[in-house]
């Protein structure tokens, strides 16, 4: 899956049909990088869920890595709602779907 990146404050943001995806790079109290993080928000919530399928809570070595883990998660989220509208018919799609304030 392809995510279209912005430069947002001290981060990039993109947006996915599910959620938001803000990656950032952390320095250490020695000024040297710690690495690159990425969080995701369900379009719900809050920032704050981390996304790490690596399980490597250092971060990613590059913004790169860090976008392409972005996109690998986006399009199993995609994928997992994809199987589960085929399975119990569009009104899965409605429940998981933000309510949007009129």
């Amino acid at each position: 899956m392809e995510l279209s990146w912005n430069v947002h404050g001290p981060g990039h943001l993109a947006k996915s049909k599910l959620g938001y995806y803000f990656v950032h790079q952390e320095f250490g109290h020695d000024g040297r990088s710690s690495g690159w993080f990425a969080e995701y928000q369900n379009g719900l919530g809050k920032f704050g869920k981390q996304v790490e399928p690596t399980g490597n809570p250092q971060g990613y070595g590059s913004l790169k890595h860090a976008q392409a883990a972005c996109a690998r998660i986006a399009q199993g989220f995609e994928r997992s709602l994809s199987i589960t509208a085929e399975r119990f018919g569009d009104s899965a799609k409605v429940a998981q779907e933000p309510k949007r304030s009129l």
